[in-house]
């Protein structure tokens, strides 16, 4: 991951299946929604075969908004919550920074600010090559899904803001 690389198929493969079977197992009427995965044809090929009735939704987003709004990524390490510097308002997005205050941190710190950090593989350079790792591997699976009938595509403009407007599409 730190490399900016995509996990092994067969890894993904694997892994997907146990935990979708143990849903299913338990709970044979769920929906499952499945996020990053599949992520190249062929994990989209092996999944198909036993679970043939599910569809894709392709989130887009442009690239420079995305590795703006990923490189602005933080974790409080006194909290471990999640929060987000980069403040996209512009060129029709609104995607306001995530910042914490004494209400929304679970430690009521005063500036929980001061205890950021980012992830190693959140820089500019590394945000890149996961780019070019995803139009090489997962960029097929849109025209994938698209031919099989099986995609829905969604224009993110607002981040957060458009989770309800996502979920009605994920549900429809």
């Amino acid at each position: 991951m730190s490399s900016g690389k995509l996990v092994p198929d067969k890894l993904a493969v694997d892994l997907a299946l146990d935990t979708i079977s143990k849903i299913v197992s338990t709970s044979p009427t769920s929906t499952i929604i499945l996020d990053g995965f599949p992520r190249t044809v062929q994990q989209a090929e092996s999944i198909s075969k036993q679970y043939p009735n599910f569809f894709a939704i392709n989130l887009m987003l442009k690239r420079s908004v995305a590795i703006e709004k990923l490189a602005g990524r933080v974790t409080c390490s006194k909290c471990n919550k999640d929060w987000n510097v980069s403040n996209i308002l512009y060129d029709g997005y609104r995607m306001p920074s995530l910042l914490p205050t004494k209400e929304k941190c679970p430690n009521k710190l005063d500036d929980c600010s001061q205890y950021f950090v980012k992830r190693a593989d959140d820089t500019p350079d590394i945000i890149g090559r996961r780019f070019d790792e995803f139009n090489q591997k997962t960029a097929p699976l849109v025209d994938y899904y698209r031919q099989k009938n099986m995609l829905r595509e969604f224009d993110v403009k607002r981040g957060i803001d458009d989770a309800d407007d996502l979920l009605k599409l994920m549900l429809s």
